[in-house]
């Protein structure tokens, strides 16, 4: 109905006093057509409020006013105020001209019941009512994933079975129903139309699957939401049944049960796109876990599914309870909802605040499973969320910092980011958190290198990187304990070499040896040297001299980062400076040119691993472009930066594997190229040595993992698995296979083209 006032109580109340007073409106001039939208009766009886009753009478007086289109609201204030006194015993009220929150007339009275009176978009007065303290939120940006006009609800509770003798009663399972389509209603929550939902409670089998059916026949539907509180029970291989009232165990054998594999049938054959299952059941995660090994029918596609516990587990409730556990946290995650979240409520929202309720009294966890088409389910939103808090949102990051969680910091400040362009705090903050995580690693690296290395060049260098990033006193006196530990080191080397000849005195000794041999040869008097022995004895006496004068020039320094080593070569200041070769105690070598005691500009550097390196240095770092041929056979060719592996190169493996691209860290990051031995091939995106982004996945050896068939895969990627939306060919390019992956297999059915 088009012209029509739609009231929503969620507070007890009786629904013929809303009949009887609809009807006497009708009596009125002009609203003969008048009409109310009333919800179902609620299962609690009881009276209505006097807070409620003042928010109805003002709505349906504004309403009125603008069905007719004709009177003012002070023209039908009187009649419509003289029938409330009549039906619900309520005195005239003051007209109001701005829509806001407002509570009862007292506690007392109002029972501490919260009302918000709010307009929708076809000009209709929605009223509703909440059990809750404190003021109502209310959301102008919402961004709904389902269309609470074309989204049907069917609630299933069974708390009283006919065969007691194998099914004992629930009683909590009617406030189950209760509390779900308080929540389904609310239109500050979920928001359905009351006659989108409909509530089965104590019904028997063949009424339950009848309703299912007829929901599964909606042409008009874009989500199902199913809910069923009651008795599960396994049948056996690993099979789920629903029990309703008249179900019965006869000689073992379940009988009018409504098997779970009857619900998915209905659900695979409704138009509906998602469809949303709650089960608050013992056994109910064998409808969740969708395993090969454990289900023999197809998994229903565009599902979600959340299970109160695991396949084996049961389900807990006290009997003297209004709900049971599970339905408690799950109706609770609407009605509270999380600080830290968005403005709406997504599905992993949901089961992560029961999986943490639960967890807390120490009961099994729920099962979720998520099948949705073309969305993940953590942006699957259903419903708002009351306790959105801009700063609790703004402050999850520096939680997520706080506990460590770097990278988790770092993805929740992209997030906001994207969802705030505007804030400039939030950039400044992100900035900020940048600068203190990059402070931090190279403090910690500093750190590693001073207390468990005692290398403390090394040590006192990450130390003033740090301080070129922030500011910290503290990390002026470390750097002033490593110059300390610097003196104390060279100081007791020095006690420890072994005293050298001066130079010009052992000069003068060899020469003493050397001259005469060279100046006043003794030549036999009957046998001539010839040619040949000349020859010899001149290599002789010039390798002599060679290793002499290598022996003369000789030095001892350290390193930067305290290695010892000897070197022979140019000097500038008595450091080397220029071309030289050194030698170090731990075996390794450099040959090439040095500045001011540092390796700098072009030389080859041998491990005495084997390992060489042939390219460019910066301050004794391998810094440039070069070539680094590892003792393991690989061969990395491209650029370094302060001894790692940075920017664009190319690695040679010994396995026949080749990848070139982009590299950060020694790990290749960004986009590159990496082609198997087997010739296979990816080109995309990488992070941490993984396909992780955007890409495309060549297979020439065989098929594509979890694609039969498939020879090429472009799409998302994720720590090396498809993850996310992409696409499968096969060898003649055509399409097999468009839609969501999720750890490195397909969502839905595959081929699906």
């Amino acid at each position: 109905m088009k012209n029509k006032i739609e009231i929503q109580i969620l507070t007890p109340a009786t629904k013929e006093q809303l009949i009887e007073l609809r009807d006497e409106i009708r009596k009125i001039d002009g609203l003969e057509a008048f009409d109310l939208q009333l919800p179902p009766a609620p299962l609690t009886p009881g009276k209505m409020s006097g807070g409620v009753e003042m928010v109805i009478l003002e709505a349906i007086i504004a309403g009125v006013t603008h069905f007719s289109a004709e009177k003012t609201y002070e023209h039908y204030e009187d009649q419509i105020s003289g029938l409330f006194k009549k039906i619900l015993g309520r005195a005239k009220i003051e007209a109001k001209n701005e829509v806001e929150a407002m509570s009862g007339a007292n506690p007392a009275e109002s029972e501490k019941w919260k009302v918000a009176i709010s307009g929708n978009r076809n000009g209709m007065k929605s009223v509703t009512a909440y059990d809750e303290t404190g003021s109502v939120n209310i959301y102008n940006n919402r961004e709904y994933s389902i269309d609470p006009e074309h989204t049907y609800a069917v609630l299933i509770g069974t708390s009283e079975y006919d065969d007691r003798a194998n099914f004992s009663p629930i009683p909590p399972v009617a406030g189950n129903l209760n509390e779900m389509y308080r929540v389904l209603s609310d239109k500050r929550l979920v928001g359905l139309p009351y006659e989108n939902i409909t509530r089965l409670y104590n019904e028997s089998c063949i009424n339950i699957k009848d309703e299912l059916r007829n929901v599964s026949r909606i042409d008009d539907i874009k989500t199902l939401i199913v809910y069923y509180s009651g008795h599960g029970q396994n049948t056996g291989n690993s099979q789920l049944s629903l029990i309703a009232k008249d179900t019965r165990t006869i000689d073992d054998e379940l009988h009018n049960d409504i098997p779970y594999s009857f619900v998915e049938k209905m659900m695979n054959s409704s138009q509906a796109d998602q469809k949303i299952v709650f089960i608050d059941a013992c056994h109910s995660g064998l409808a969740a876990q969708g395993n090969s090994n454990v289900f023999d029918f197809e998994p229903v596609l565009g599902t979600f599914t959340l299970a109160s516990t695991s396949a084996e587990e049961s389900s807990y409730f006290k009997r003297d309870a209004v709900n049971t556990y599970f339905t408690t946290y799950l109706t609770d995650a609407f009605k509270e909802g999380l600080t830290n979240s968005n403005t709406m409520l997504s599905l992993t929202d949901l089961y992560n605040y029961t999986s943490q309720k639960l967890s807390k009294v120490r009961l099994p966890s729920p099962v979720c499973k998520s099948q949705l088409k073309n969305i993940m389910a953590d942006k699957f939103y259903i419903s708002g969320n009351p306790s959105f808090s801009l700063e609790a949102r703004m402050g999850m990051p520096k939680q997520l910092y706080q506990q460590g969680r770097i990278d988790e910091a770092r993805r929740e400040y992209i997030r906001l980011e994207k969802e705030y362009p505007e804030n400039q705090q939030l950039r400044n903050e992100h900035v900020e958190f940048e600068r203190n995580t990059e402070f931090n690693r190279l403090v910690k690296e500093g750190d590693l290198l001073f207390f468990r290395d005692r290398n403390f060049k090394a040590a006192q260098n990450k130390y003033r990187e740090a301080l070129t990033v922030k500011y910290d006193e503290n990390i002026r006196d470390k750097i002033a304990d490593c110059e300390n530990n610097l003196m104390q080191q060279s100081q007791l080397n020095k006690r420890e070499e072994i005293p050298v000849i001066p130079v010009n005195k052992e000069r003068n000794k060899q020469e003493s040896q050397i001259i005469p041999v060279l100046q006043q040869p003794k030549r036999p008097v009957k046998k001539k040297i010839g040619l040949p022995a000349k020859i010899v004895i001149g290599v002789l006496v010039s390798l002599l001299m060679y290793f002499i004068f290598k022996r003369e020039k000789a030095e001892t320094y350290t390193d930067t980062d305290g290695t010892r080593y000897t070197y022979v070569g140019d000097k500038k200041n008595n450091k080397p400076d220029g071309d030289g070769k050194a030698e170090f105690k731990n075996g390794s070598e450099y040959d090439g040119e040095w500045v001011n005691g540092l390796r700098e500009g072009k030389g080859t550097f041998s491990w005495a691993n084997g390992d060489t390196y042939t390219g460019y240095f910066k301050n004794s770092y391998l810094h440039g472009k070069g070539i680094c041929k590892f003792q393991n056979g690989d061969v990395y060719d491209g650029y370094w930066s302060y001894g790692v592996i940075q920017g664009q190169g190319v690695c040679k493996y010994k396995n026949g594997n080749v990848y070139e691209g982009a590299w950060y860290n020694n790990k290749q990051n960004g986009t590159g190229t990496f082609t198997w031995a087997n010739g296979d091939k990816y080109e995309g995106q990488f992070k941490n040595d993984y396909r992780d982004g955007y890409g495309t996945y060549t297979c020439l050896s065989g098929e594509l993992y979890n694609c039969p068939g498939g020879k090429k895969y472009t799409g998302s990627w994720r720590a090396g698995f498809k993850e996310g939306f992409g696409r499968c060919f096969d060898g003649s390019g055509k399409l097999v296979y468009e839609g969501n992956f999720n750890n490195d297999k397909p969502v839905y059915s595959y081929p699906n083209r």
